[in-house]
């Protein structure tokens, strides 16, 4: 027997279901595997916006790609540092040191606040263009480098550049005066505080503007050189170097380039991965827990599947006997409702993926075409009452990532091809699966008691 026969009678019993009771639960099915896909990669997207949005202003701004530890505080020599940015693969090599500190207005007019001042070499911080589009990411557009640079107002003698909302909470403005109190020196000796906390007061150069809530409320920026004054006779900082790469998955070869250049001087080399592992663990368990839960949708289409197809089986009882009489074997007919599984799940697969990705690239117009659709709804409702003479403030719907209530200006959404092409081959498995333990039944079916009863 011709295997085509396989293809062509399940295309048959596909369109014969159209017209049968039976087609409902079939375009159930599939609108339940189209539903789960838009939900899982809208979803997904914007989980991945959120996340990498968080990973690249970490490592842009603050954790850099590797990081050298000079636990002695003594910088590279010159031709170690230059060999080291002649790498192909370094974009900037930038020394920092970096304080915890409390911050104060000069005027002692307001609360204080716990924070961190990174101390950075401002020629060098100038040379990495992607930290200074971070720095000044919501403040100026994409092509206002050179403004970014020009407002990067660190190098004066005792200017300071403070996140927008540490200005916003300490109640200052570009030219105010604060103090900062190094707490770094301070330690628990027999449970006594020793060592002594060292106040500076810096004026304020400029204000930044990242649009990541970490660096904005807690971060200020000095020059290495406006640093020493926070730091204690007698203690020694540790001197660090931010390298950044043009590609940061490209960190664990540039390591081995880098450490037997500084291992000599008792220097340790970095990556990102190392020091922000915990960050980057829990990222992942939140993406795996989405993916599971937001996945039990395909279990329950899968179920739809199965009672469709098992549905299908009895009422093809004998046709299917036929079919083995004729000498079809049992794995051969199975193969024939597989088929029409793995119909259902291309068609539910390929539309939830298209529209799902649709609604993934334009999340941010999906978001404000609902919140004006229900705002719309409630003005319409408050105009009927009120020819009634009936006045009611129904109040307005917010948008769920308002820019007013989160530190954003836009919801960040980002689709990954592997991803994207995991869920459509998961919704496709899952159907195809279902329809395999529907077909099981056939094994049972005798041609001969059901011949013989027609």
């Amino acid at each position: 027997m011709k295997q085509y026969f396989i293809a062509f009678t399940a295309l048959r019993y596909f369109k014969a279901l159209r017209r049968s009771k039976g087609f409902a639960l079939t375009l159930l099915s599939i609108f339940g595997l189209v539903l789960g896909l838009i939900t899982l990669t809208t979803v997904i997207g914007v989980m991945n916006g959120f996340q990498l949005n968080y990973i690249n202003n970490l490592l842009e701004l603050s954790s850099y790609h590797l990081q050298i530890e000079s636990p002695a505080g003594n910088p590279l020599a010159p031709a170690t540092r230059e060999r080291i940015a002649s790498l192909p693969q370094v974009a900037a090599v930038v020394p920092f040191r970096q304080f915890q500190v409390i911050f104060d207005r000069a005027d002692g007019h307001s609360e204080t606040t716990p924070g961190t001042v990174r101390a950075v070499d401002p020629s060098a911080a100038l040379k990495d263009e992607s930290f200074i589009r971070h720095l000044f990411g919501l403040k100026y557009g994409k092509n206002e480098l050179s403004i970014m640079k020009a407002d990067f107002g660190i190098g004066s003698p005792g200017s300071v550049m403070a996140g927008y909302l540490l200005a916003q909470y300490l109640g200052v403005r570009e030219g105010s005066q604060i103090v900062i109190t190094s707490v770094d020196q301070i330690s628990l000796r027999g449970g006594s505080p020793g060592g002594e906390a060292v106040s500076r007061r810096y004026r304020i150069s400029s204000i930044f503007k990242s649009g990541y809530r970490d660096i904005d409320q807690s971060y200020l920026f000095m020059s290495l050189d406006n640093s020493e004054p926070l730091v204690a006779p007698g203690v020694t900082v540790p001197l660090y170097y931010g390298i950044k790469l043009k590609d940061r998955f490209q960190d664990l070869s540039v390591k081995a380039l880098v450490e037997p250049l500084v291992l000599d001087a008792g220097d340790t080399v970095k990556t990102w991965r190392d020091f922000n592992r915990s960050y980057f663990g829990a990222l992942l368990m939140e993406k795996n827990i989405m993916l599971f839960l937001v996945g039990l949708i395909f279990i329950v289409v899968g179920f739809m599947i199965y009672n469709s197809l098992r549905r299908v089986v009895y009422e093809k009882f004998e046709e299917i006997a036929l079919l083995k009489a004729t000498g079809a074997s049992p794995a051969q007919i199975r193969t024939i409702f597989m088929f029409e599984g793995l119909l259902i799940g291309l068609s539910g697969g390929v539309i939830g993926i298209l529209v799902g990705l649709l609604v993934a690239a334009n999340i941010n117009s999906v978001f404000s075409l609902v919140t004006d659709a229900a705002n719309a709804v409630i003005r319409f409702v408050e105009e009927a009452l009120s020819l009634f003479g009936l006045s009611a403030h129904l109040g307005y719907v917010e948008s769920p990532f308002s820019p007013r209530v989160f530190y954003f200006r836009e919801v960040p959404s980002v689709v990954i091809f592997e991803e994207v092409l995991f869920m459509f081959l998961f919704a496709v498995i899952s159907a195809v699966g279902a329809a395999f333990l529907a077909s099981l039944k056939i094994s049972e079916i005798k041609p001969s008691e059901v011949l013989h009863d027609e």
